[in-house]
């Protein structure tokens, strides 16, 4: 019999956890909450999520595969309203500035591409990627299409460092 696979995460990503409180998805999505399975009990998860939960097969059948995201977790409702409403992430990028949409859209290639090859085509010092990364995904969270859904405030950003 063959032993069961090892499902290991890559080092330093996180899992989103659906829970029953709408909130801590918030929180999670917001970066203030890292949670782990350890630490949950079962009775803090959604129990009755299911595929439609996070793509309905409506979203399937009126979607090319790489729109899915458009009407991502469009079945998770709390209150009666979707928790992420359709092209918010689409509608945030758009607001980024150009550098920031190049350069998350870089760090998301399919193949990925080094961080050498990141740098030559933005011409940024590779230790630049890093912070201007965070400080991007900071815009990226503060976009009134995602600062709703995430109760992030557009006007919260780190005054510490200057806007890509």
């Amino acid at each position: 019999m063959k032993p069961e696979p090892i499902i290991r995460l890559t080092p330093g990503k996180r899992v989103l956890f659906l829970m029953k409180d709408p909130e801590l998805i918030r929180k999670q999505l917001r970066g203030e909450l890292d949670l782990q399975m350890k630490n949950l009990s079962i009775d803090d998860l959604l129990d009755d999520i299911n595929t439609d939960a996070m793509t309905p097969a409506w979203v399937c059948f009126s979607h090319k595969p790489e729109d899915i995201a458009r009407d991502a977790y469009a079945g998770l409702i709390v209150d009666g309203k979707r928790l992420f409403e359709h092209d918010a992430l689409r509608s945030a990028f758009a607001q980024l500035p150009a550098q920031c949409q190049k350069l998350l859209g870089l760090l998301t290639h399919d193949p990925p591409l080094s961080y050498a090859e990141i740098s030559n085509r933005l011409n940024m010092s590779i230790g630049g990627i890093g912070p201007n990364r965070a400080r991007c995904l900071d815009r990226l969270r503060r976009c009134p299409p995602l600062a709703a859904w995430i109760r992030a405030d557009p006007d919260s950003g780190r005054k510490d460092v200057p806007d890509v």
